[in-house]
């Protein structure tokens, strides 16, 4: 019997032909896949580094077949310092959810920028299996968080512990950092924070606190 090898939600969804053939996924493409159900937008060099660094084209075809094939669509995200950066998310939000994930959610408070900077956060922490953003959290996670709720939690893999994320674009004050740290440090949380290179206020490391600069 030959292993099926694409999401059965997903042939239902594109309605085509021949579905089969043209969903013959490799490892590649379904941690791709998995990955952004998690994170919900990944960009081209992330892509290349964490699901394509194998190939030669450094993943350029294959992500151009998943687009041609009606699983993603891309777009351009433009970042002051660092240009014009292309990403990928899911083409509907039908298919996000056959896939377990979502469409990303942008507007005045969070920016395409910041979503970014989540998903590179994700990567530089070691693709936690249990990652999981505020869109995900379950009724437990968020009477434990708190008033507060960070962007993502995830578990420390060497010890369990549930360990809070939140991602600054830059633009958080110094009183906005203090009001969210302390309110989960007195939850007895572990946090990591990640921020670009420039800020209005810096995120200082400490034994509960750690940074990551993006």
């Amino acid at each position: 019997m030959t292993r099926r090898n694409y999401n059965p939600k997903t042939k239902r969804l594109l309605g085509i032909a021949g579905a089969e053939k043209a969903l013959r996924l490799t490892a590649a493409d379904r941690e791709f896949l998995r990955d952004l159900a998690r994170v919900q937008i990944i960009s081209e060099p992330q892509a290349a580094a964490h699901h394509y660094a194998h190939l030669k084209t450094r993943g350029a075809r294959s992500l151009q077949r998943l687009r041609n094939a009606g699983l993603i669509r891309s777009r351009n995200i433009y970042v002051a310092g660092q240009g014009r950066i292309k990403t990928y998310e899911f083409s509907s939000h039908e298919m996000a959810v056959a896939w377990g994930g979502r469409l990303p959610r942008t507007g005045s408070s969070r920016s395409d920028y910041h979503e970014l900077i989540t998903s590179e956060a994700y990567f530089r922490l070691g693709r936690p299996d249990d990652f999981r953003l505020t869109s995900k959290f379950t009724d437990h996670d968020r009477k434990q968080v708190g008033e507060h709720l960070p962007d993502a939690i995830y578990s420390d893999p060497q010890t369990g512990e549930m360990v809070l994320f939140e991602a600054d674009a830059g633009n958080y004050s110094y009183q906005q950092i203090q009001e969210k740290s302390q309110s989960w440090q007195r939850r007895g949380f572990r946090q990591t924070w990640a921020q670009p290179e420039k800020v209005t206020s810096r995120v200082r490391d400490s034994e509960q606190m750690s940074l990551l600069k993006v």
